[in-house]
């Protein structure tokens, strides 16, 4: 994994934008850092090793060196690429990924992407066109920006490298900000800076001669059932697994696994210990507060493979200690707690000397997962007989982890989720993203302006063909992968919180043909009768011990220490009236009311929580970026650098640094 970052413009590039670049991406690759500086365009790479250095350095090149390339995450296969190039005639002398790429866009041009099985942003110079080519994987696993300035064009993985390559202070965008706060992430390809946007999944992009083209080369879309009865579908998934575990333990590095205690990544961990790794290393956060500790289950799974445990706990302390820095790595607003402890357990993993982690992310969207999933299946069965006394009592098996929703009767459950909220294409996420009109409540008038009434119009522009016609279901899961999964989960809650601490994350569940696979399966094998994730559980059968196997779907959180946060100096000052007029996003009098409140109550519900999280992470990133004043100090740099271990390249047009 690494951290990449490029500039092409009409002047010679400034090897020390490069260079600064590099610095700034440090802890996305710890063990090289290169830039390569050719007339009017220049690229900066920070790697993390998971090969041999010394032939898998970048940046790779074609032959004749006309085609320069420089990638983060890795090709799974790149072998048999490999042997396909070199039987077309191609001399590959390096063995890295990003070389077979040379020759591959070479060969294929864009028409490479379509080629690829593994998890990626990759950069491409082609000199001879003076042509940059730019991609992302198909579900948008590695990160991705760019933006356009006078006549220069600026990508990088994180947006702190583009401000740098631009020598750019950023300015936050309201109309993003909206989005955040009703759909927990963006909904498009802008980021939260004006100006400044993400690659989409599955994209590649040209710029060339001032111009900017792009294509869509994948999209995950649902297709018509294939027929399959319960057993049969069970072992081909069960293959599917075994294999896509396999495509992840490779690499000079050794492969160790998350292990919350849940389902799917007990089941990946298991897989892992099987039948490749007998003495696996397993990573697992607990928490302080009971309510929110799984690790009674984490033990156990780590005691019923044989792992080599390691547990950290998540305390109140570490919200307050890790939250600037969080926000500084995920670089956008969040309403969550999630991403917190999985910086410190992405620290853990690295505090003993792993890279490679495997996690069970993807399951709960492509194989039906979430309670959201079996509301629309209740929603719909009450539709078909709505003076049934006894179908609303479903509603009573679902969401009972919030507490709003725990205690209200059967009848009060039954108008609740059977409400006009939930109608239309959208329907099984409009009372989620219902909650940002009480957001808006503390808005200013000016960043309420941003509002666009017709916002839901934009996600059909990402949408595929055909979503009309999907199951309910199935379009539940569309807007769950779309939005939450691609651009919270993988980004803010995985790869920027474990990339902070060059930690790579391997997702066996998001495998192509584990993905293709799920596209293709009837509702009935992802949620039989209210039994989520039927046919996962089904191949779980053969490999996690029934405690594990029956309990209760437990969702994903921390707890939050609202006084202490509200007593800290540094929380204290972004919150302040002076900081809340000065950044003008939110009402002052508004907020500050807000917060004696829940300085009192300690205990906040869903909703308050959501926003209580929107207005300090938007108020900590404003202080972070928009004053000019953040830090890159902040950055854990300096601890990852590692004597002797680090390669500095000098072959001809690249500029050590």
């Amino acid at each position: 994994m690494c951290g990449i970052a490029g500039i092409i413009g009409k002047a010679p590039v400034e090897t020390s934008l490069l260079q600064t670049a590099a610095e700034i991406l440090a802890h996305r690759g710890p063990d090289q850092r290169s830039i390569y500086a050719s007339g009017n365009m220049g690229f900066a790479l920070s790697r993390l090793s998971v090969a041999d250095l010394q032939y898998d350095s970048q940046p790779a090149f074609n032959e004749d060196k006309s085609i320069v390339v420089i990638l983060d995450g890795v090709i799974f296969n790149a072998m048999q690429l490999r042997k396909s190039l070199e039987h077309r005639g191609h001399r590959i002398i390096k063995t890295s990924d990003a070389a077979v790429l040379a020759y591959l866009y070479e060969e294929y041009g864009t028409g490479l992407f379509e080629r690829l099985d593994g998890q990626f942003s990759i950069a491409i110079w082609d000199n001879a066109k003076k042509r940059l080519v730019l991609a992302r994987d198909r579900i948008g696993k590695m990160p991705l920006f760019y933006t356009t300035k006078k006549d220069s064009f600026l990508f990088g993985s994180e947006i702190k490298a583009v401000l740098v390559l631009g020598d750019t202070r950023p300015t936050l965008s309201g109309k993003v900000l909206h989005e955040i706060l009703t759909y927990l992430a963006p909904a498009g390809e802008d980021s939260i800076f004006e100006e400044i946007k993400m690659l989409l999944p599955g994209q590649w992009m040209v710029y060339e001669n001032g111009m900017i083209r792009s294509k869509r080369f994948v999209q995950l879309a649902f297709r018509q059932a294939v027929s399959r009865n319960a057993a049969d579908a069970t072992e081909e998934l069960e293959a599917l697994l075994i294999r896509s575990v396999g495509k992840r333990m490779t690499g000079d590095l050794t492969v160790s696994a998350y292990l919350s205690g849940g389902l799917d990544s007990s089941l990946t961990t298991a897989i892992a210990a099987k039948h490749f790794n007998k003495e696996l290393d397993t990573f697992s956060i607990s928490f302080e507060n009971p309510d929110y500790d799984e690790s009674h289950f984490q033990q156990l799974m780590a005691n019923e493979l044989n792992t080599r445990h390691h547990s950290v706990t998540f305390g109140e302390d570490d919200f307050m200690n890790l939250l600037k820095s969080c926000v500084t790595h995920t670089e956008t607003p969040f309403l969550r707690t999630g991403p917190l402890p999985m910086m410190k357990l992405s620290s853990w993993v690295r505090e003993h000397d792993r890279h490679v982690v495997l996690t069970g992310e993807g399951s709960d969207e492509f194989f039906g997962g979430y309670d959201l999933f079996r509301e629309v299946k209740i929603r719909n069965f009450c539709r078909k007989d709505p003076d049934s006394k006894y179908r609303s009592l479903l509603f009573k098996r679902i969401n009972q982890f919030v507490p709003g929703l725990k205690n209200m009767s059967a009848k009060a459950l039954s108008l609740y989720y059977n409400s006009v909220r939930h109608e239309g294409e959208f329907g099984s996420h409009l009372s989620r993203w219902g909650s940002a009109r009480f957001f808006r409540l503390f808005l200013t008038d000016e960043i309420n302006a941003f509002n666009e009434t017709g916002s839901q119009d934009l996600l059909w522009n990402y949408l595929p063909e055909g979503y009309k016609d999907y199951s309910a279901v199935q379009k539940a899961q569309q807007l769950e992968i779309m939005i939450f999964m691609e651009r919270y989960l993988l980004s803010t809650q995985g790869d920027r919180v474990s990339m902070a601490n060059s930690v790579e994350c391997r997702y066996p569940f998001l495998d192509g043909d584990v993905v293709d696979y799920a596209l293709g399966l009837d509702d009935k094998l992802k949620i039989r009768g209210l039994t989520e994730k039927y046919l996962v559980r089904r191949v779980a059968e053969k490999y996690l011990p029934k405690e594990i196997l029956q309990r209760r779907k437990f969702p994903y959180r921390a707890p939050v220490a609202v006084q202490k946060i509200l007593r800290d100096p540094y929380f204290q000052y972004v919150l302040s009236s002076e900081m809340l007029k000065k950044f003008h996003i939110f009402k002052p009098e508004t907020v500050e009311s807000f917060l004696k409140k829940v300085f009192e109550k300690n205990i906040l519900n869903e909703r308050e929580l959501m926003l209580f999280m929107g207005v300090l992470t938007t108020q900590t990133l404003c202080d972070c970026f928009c004053t000019g004043m953040y830090l890159y100090e902040d950055l854990p740099r300096a601890r990852l650098q590692f004597p002797g271990n680090s390669q500095q390249n000098s072959q001809e047009g690249q500029v050590p640094v």
